[in-house]
């Protein structure tokens, strides 16, 4: 029972709800950490491509849509997922929204804590 893994959710949001407004609710929030965690969401989605990135192919990339708009993805520690995953398939995430930035650009991204419908 101790190895069963544990994916607390907070809401369940469809992909297309998460706004400027929603994402500067959950910073109000901050800091988070031990005693205040960070809100995750369990939302349906469309995975649109996959890959494995960082070094030893350790990190899963999703382009996932939902709705009308797309969405990247990150699953630190998830790349032995990727072989799991195909185009259109429907899958179910939670996750927490973050801001990332890469070379000068920041975009959201949802940053994933566990994947079912594999």
């Amino acid at each position: 029972e101790t190895l069963i893994k544990n994916v607390r959710v907070d809401c369940e949001l469809e992909l297309e709800d998460i706004t400027r407004d929603l994402y500067n609710q959950i910073l109000l929030f901050r800091p988070f950490g031990y005693g205040n965690p960070e809100p995750t969401f369990k939302s349906q989605a469309k995975v649109e491509s996959s890959r494995t990135v960082g070094k030893d192919n350790f990190h899963l990339k999703l382009i996932l849509s939902g709705g009308s708009m797309l969405w990247d993805a990150i699953g630190f520690r998830m790349g032995e997922l990727d072989k799991n995953l195909k185009k259109n398939q429907e899958i179910s995430i939670v996750y927490s929204v973050e801001e990332d930035t890469w070379n000068g650009n920041t975009k959201w991204q949802l940053k994933l804590k566990d994947i079912a419908n594999l």
